[in-house]
């Protein structure tokens, strides 16, 4: 295996240890492309990572719901976007709670930022729960970098992120990629956030436990996006029976029993 491992994924393990990541890391830096660390009990040193991603068509990097939150911090993103972020499709941090708005400006900002601020690579976007965020950051970053390929977008269960993210969001260029928004339990919402939301390829969102979602916001999106096929609505208890949803989308979750 060694100098041929292109992919490593792993999850919801306590058998991989930091002595472990470190041996398949430095055998394989020069090729691996896509690396996926999730719910890892015995990983904590993750500060070594950056070091040990040579290749230079890097493309995906998930971290996600580190043991200790603590591991995996702000510094350590940051270098480690520093190395593989002017080539990655895909960055899921979910989970990673002690992440602030830090990350995002000088990581996020710093080096996915393209060729003169046009970022034609980064295809999703995975930010689930961290709670730390607020809207200045992702509204910066948003309004200074564009994202024509962008397809997928998650700010799930990011409690303090506002109107002003999805606004920029469907300023961004992105708007004509996207094919997926997940917006769960975006609690600060509010019907302002979804007037922009009128995207040529979107086929799903997660709108669940967004308190402000209604019917006239269902029948919106309906209108204005011609390709979307799934809402999620769960707790989203302002819908009733009586919203009109055009032909061809379908909601799961919905709190009513005739429909």
């Amino acid at each position: 295996m060694s100098g041929r491992l292109r992919e490593f994924n792993i999850s919801n393990t306590h058998r991989i240890t930091d002595d472990n990541l470190t041996t398949l890391l430095s055998t394989s830096q020069n090729v691996l492309e896509s690396l996926g660390l999730s719910r890892l009990d015995s990983i904590s040193n993750y500060a070594v990572i950056p070091q040990y991603l040579q290749c230079p068509t890097f493309h995906t990097l998930r971290i996600e719901y580190p043991y200790n939150e603590e591991d995996v911090t702000d510094e350590v993103v940051i270098n480690i976007l520093g190395q593989v972020g002017h080539s990655l499709k895909t960055l899921s941090l979910d989970g990673c709670l002690e992440l602030t708005d830090s990350f995002v400006i000088n990581g996020i900002g710093g080096f996915l930022s393209g060729n003169n601020n046009v970022n034609t690579l980064l295809e999703n976007l995975s930010l689930g729960e961290l709670d730390q965020l607020t809207s200045d950051s992702l509204t910066y970053v948003l309004s200074q970098i564009s994202f024509p390929c962008l397809k997928s977008f998650s700010i799930r269960r990011c409690v303090q992120l506002e109107d002003a993210v999805v606004q920029e969001l469907l300023l961004n260029s992105a708007k004509n990629s996207l094919m997926n928004i997940n917006l769960n339990s975006a609690k600060k919402l509010t019907d302002q956030a979804f007037t922009l939301i009128e995207c040529p390829n979107l086929e799903y969102m997660d709108l669940a436990f967004v308190r402000c979602v209604d019917n006239k916001i269902i029948e919106l999106l309906g209108k204005q996006n011609p390709k979307l096929k799934l809402l999620d609505v769960f707790g989203d208890n302002r819908i009733t029976d009586t919203v009109q949803l055009r032909e061809g989308l379908t909601m799961v979750g919905l709190q009513s029993d005739s429909i």
